[in-house]
């Protein structure tokens, strides 16, 4: 990817499985499919991420927030993510990548020791979307993809920053 450009209010072409259909010329692109990363907190984007998970051809992955923020095996869970997730878009299957809560794990009930390594609210926004910037630019240096949606402004400014 030589640049990138960002553009707000613009009519983009469509892009369905593999065929860009702009002025009625059709375009086919690559055989990998579509990477789809929401750093939104919304539940309704999260929501409609997991319904759109259970296509088909599809494959939803939720990354626990837990595991981003301890900074014990964050590089291993990067470079595991990016294989599973780049092998998976080498098959054409479209993949849905959110940030959430590891359910299991119920707020209070983490050790004074490992709160102390969480930090607060605007470090750990920072973390999360660096860490969405990194896997996507690992992800794109594996395999390529017929689109990538970016779901959330902040993840969005830094996976482009990654990107760069």
């Amino acid at each position: 990817m030589d640049s990138l450009t960002i553009t707000e209010n613009v009519a983009l072409p469509l892009t369905i499985r593999g065929v860009s259909q702009s002025n009625s010329k059709s375009t086919v692109l690559c055989d990998s499919g579509i990477l789809t990363i929401c750093g939104s907190v919304s539940p309704t984007s999260i929501e409609q991420l997991n319904y759109a998970g259970h296509f088909p051809n599809s494959y939803s992955l939720t990354i626990s927030v837990e595991d981003i923020l301890v900074k014990n095996g964050r590089e291993n869970l990067l470079q595991t993510m990016a294989d599973e997730v780049s092998g998976l878009l080498k098959q054409g299957r479209d993949v849905f990548i959110n940030v959430g809560s590891d359910s299991s794990k119920k707020p209070g009930r983490y050790s004074s020791k490992r709160k102390s390594r969480l930090g607060t609210l605007f470090e750990n926004s920072i973390a999360i979307k660096k860490f969405l910037g990194r896997l996507a630019n690992r992800i794109l240096s594996k395999c390529n993809v017929s689109s990538l949606i970016l779901i959330g402004g902040d993840t969005t400014l830094e996976i482009c920053k990654s990107l760069n």
